[in-house]
């Protein structure tokens, strides 16, 4: 099988992961991640679930991660990254953790925005699912970083995915907005369509 890289803008400044196509195109996208934990036997690690995603239904056990290294970064000392997760199924016992590097972790929980945001897309019909944009931004200058997405879904028939990853890398000598906190949200709800929203996530800027 021919190995699809992430797509690197012309810049060198962002890369793109995991970018929905079809199926065929997704599993290439997918096939150099490392999946801790499938369904056994093992599964299929794409599936199409309001479009095509990498995880799904029958696909992970209920816990375990997905993890992937990208080397040969530009220069830079923030990353600003953003991970689309799509949650089917779930309660407020499930969640999900964006991992880099092992130094940098924040925990989600889903169901905390189902009575908002939550439709049905696939999966039981008696039950919501979630689409969340994860962003957020961190200080990072190693020329390597390894993103891990952690999953905890304990309900039974819960799942867990992702796809459309962005990591990006603003150019140092930009100078930086000073602040010490800043909460990113969509402004007047212009991100909210068809069950997915932009989730605010604040972060310190050091």
């Amino acid at each position: 099988m021919i190995y699809n890289p992430p797509i690197i803008t012309s810049t060198g400044r962002q890369i793109w992961d995991v970018v929905g196509g079809d199926l065929n195109e997704q599993r290439l996208n997918a096939q150099d991640w490392t999946f801790s934990q499938l369904q056994s036997p093992p599964q299929e690690i794409v599936s199409d679930c309001g479009g095509t995603i990498v995880g799904g239904l029958d696909i992970f056990t209920s816990s375990g991660y997905a993890q992937r290294t990208y080397s040969d970064l530009p220069d830079h000392t923030h990353v600003y990254y953003q991970v689309n997760t799509r949650c089917i199924d779930v309660t407020p016992a499930d969640s999900y953790s964006i991992v880099i590097d092992d130094d940098f972790r924040v925990e989600y929980r889903p169901a905390d925005y189902l009575d908002d945001h939550g439709i049905q897309i696939c999966g039981q019909t008696s039950m919501k699912d979630i689409t969340i944009p994860t962003v957020g931004k961190i200080a990072h200058s190693r020329s390597s970083l390894t993103l891990k997405i952690e999953y905890n879904m304990l309900t039974p028939g819960a799942a867990f995915s992702f796809f459309d990853i962005s990591i990006s890398f603003p150019i140092p000598a930009t100078p930086a907005p000073s602040f010490t906190e800043k909460s990113l949200a969509c402004p007047q709800n212009s991100c909210f369509d068809s069950g997915t929203f932009l989730l605010p996530h604040k972060y310190n800027d050091n």
